[in-house]
């Protein structure tokens, strides 16, 4: 991550606790910036996609921006892709083909 950056999380999957090394934080000037949509209104969230589509749909769409994924599996092996969250293996998403 840049010196200067922001780490933004958006919910969890992995359950409300986790371990981070704070001196990289202090060492790079990493700013941590934790939301939900849960408790949001529909309206709030409506103007939160809104703005995401404006600033960033086009980067996706470009491919300037990425998702992080950290495997691609067959559905069939649904189960094996369940395990890899359960043992917490992945950084970045798990993904089911339907090929």
């Amino acid at each position: 991550m840049a010196v200067g950056g922001r780490w933004i999380v958006i919910s969890t999957l992995g359950g409300p606790t986790t371990e981070l090394d704070v001196n990289t934080f202090f060492r790079r000037g990493i700013r941590l910036i934790g939301s939900t949509l849960r408790g949001r209104t529909s309206g709030t969230k409506a103007e939160i996609l809104r703005g995401l589509e404006q600033r960033l749909w086009s980067a996706f769409a470009s491919g300037a921006v990425r998702p992080v994924v950290h495997r691609t599996i067959p559905i069939a092996e649904a189960a094996e892709a369940h395990a890899i969250l359960q043992r917490q293996e992945n950084i970045g998403k798990v993904i089911l083909t339907l090929k």
